[in-house]
């Protein structure tokens, strides 16, 4: 039974993106490059897999590489590699060769400035070269736009002889046939591979080149053979902030367009950004001039937007939330937020709840059913079931030194315009009249209002304050 090897190489330092940011850690659409290719690679049905690093590199690897690299990683055929001194791509593979020698029969090398390419395609280019008993076999296209990747050289019967390094350029000319571009995506025959890295000289640069074994199979007369992928910018390789740009740009497209096909509405995908690691349930609908960022998830049949951005946040099933702003919340059900609030870290709001045109909240828990009108902030707040907050009600929960919590419990009535100032408890079904300093506790089912409040025993029939339906 065939056996099949991948080894990724994460080694470079990507001098061209002028950044403290390691090359394949910056991040386009929720992942770093790194997390795209590792990610497509897991996809196929691999035997063993290592990872080459930079040592700069490895501090910095998400959580699944620190998985993979305990005893379930060794289970799993995982080896994280150092490449301790950037010396190329052939160096970089031979520190794989005693992972790698007597355990597969065939290498998948892939670098991991590709973030576009796709497990279907890697899957399509092994296949192909076991079904063609290839030494070498690899990725390339005349149809990527990248203008700094190797060319690919064939001799007068259309047989690849080398691959040429290409100079970056600013433009090109339109009369100029395009050139056959080499992904820098391989598979090899495992036992050729590691004789033949031996031979391999080093470049005027002090590195050694993986290209370099093209010509060495055709001096052979066992010459590599390329397959195209159906879509051709699944190689373009990233070296620049620029590109970095493009190829974001195509992930946006990529994710919006898969979102659309399992039934999400997106009304101007040009100018809806949504992450990769985000998740939008079908029959959601996404408007205009939106961004869903990190871990966020989107339920069924609820509204998202216009201008609205969300991040590491889920919103429950048919919610609306409109112009509007959050960061690390949790909506529940049938919610309606907006226009123009700000929910910010910690905000918990449970269903039905209604937060009106300009309110902030940050670092609270609303409660069921409960309405929070326009122009109000509530910050360390619990708020219960079936409250009414007032316009331009306001928690004043920081003394100068410390935060202080508010406590809102069930049903209580919060009249426009006051000030809640925190530590303060108000009682179940209390009432607060309008502009109304609170510095005590009220009581449960008790009516206070004035400057600063006071109770008033009776609690009349009817709300001092006419804002309930506001």
């Amino acid at each position: 039974m065939t056996s099949l090897g991948a080894v990724i190489l994460a080694a470079g330092q990507g001098q061209r993106m002028h950044s403290d940011t390691p090359k394949v850690l910056h991040k386009l659409a929720g992942m770093s490059m790194l997390d795209y290719v590792f990610k497509s690679v897991l996809e196929l049905k691999l035997d063993y897999l290592a990872l080459v690093v930079n040592p700069s590199i490895r501090p910095h690897l998400f959580d699944q590489f620190e998985i993979l690299t305990t005893t379930e990683g060794e289970k799993k055929g995982f080896e994280l590699l150092e490449q301790s001194s950037p010396t190329g791509t052939a160096d970089a593979v031979k520190i794989a060769e005693m992972f790698f020698k007597d355990r597969v029969d065939h290498l998948l090398v892939i670098g991991s400035d590709c973030p576009l390419i796709t497990s279907n395609s890697l899957q399509q280019l092994i296949d192909f070269h076991i079904n063609e008993d290839n030494r070498i076999s690899l990725l390339s296209s005349s149809s990527c736009s990248s203008d700094d990747m190797g060319a690919i050289s064939r001799d007068s019967n259309g047989v690849i002889n080398s691959v040429k390094e290409r100079k970056h350029s600013s433009g090109s000319d339109h009369n100029e046939v395009p050139p056959e571009l080499n992904a820098g995506i391989y598979c090899f025959n495992n036992l050729w591979l590691w004789d033949q890295l031996k031979t391999i000289k080093r470049a005027s640069t002090g590195e050694f080149h993986l290209p370099d074994l093209i010509a060495t199979a055709y001096a052979q007369k066992q010459p590599a053979r390329s397959f195209e992928p159906s879509d051709p910018m699944e190689i373009f390789g990233v070296n620049t902030m620029g590109q970095l740009a493009q190829a974001e740009s195509l992930i946006y497209q990529r994710h919006n367009q898969a979102l659309m096909d399992k039934g999400v509405r997106i009304h101007d995908p040009a100018s809806v950004f949504i992450d990769s690691t985000a998740e939008i349930s079908s029959s959601a609908e996404i408007k205009s001039n939106t961004i869903i960022e990190g871990l966020s998830h989107v339920g069924s049949k609820t509204v998202i937007g216009p201008n609205s951005n969300i991040a590491d946040s889920a919103i429950g099933e048919e919610s609306c939330f409109e112009n509007s702003s959050c960061v690390d919340v949790i909506i529940g059900k049938n919610v309606s937020v907006g226009p123009y609030c700000h929910l910010r870290p910690g905000t918990d709001v449970e269903d039905d709840v209604v937060i009106g045109t300009g309110a902030e909240i940050k670092n609270s828990e609303i409660g069921k059913r409960s309405r929070i009108h326009h122009f109000s902030y509530i910050g360390d707040c619990e708020i219960g079931s079936d409250v009414n907050v007032g316009a331009g009600t306001v928690t004043c929960n920081y003394d100068g030194k410390e935060k202080h919590k508010t406590v809102i419990r069930d049903g209580a009535f919060i009249g426009s315009g006051s000030m809640l100032v925190a530590p303060v408890v108000i009682g179940r079904k209390a009432t607060i009249g309008a502009g109304s300093v609170v510095v005590k506790d009220v009581p449960e089912e008790t009516l206070v209002y004035g400057v600063p409040a006071a109770i008033h025993k009776e609690k009349p029939t009817n709300s001092p304050d006419g804002d309930h339906n506001a």
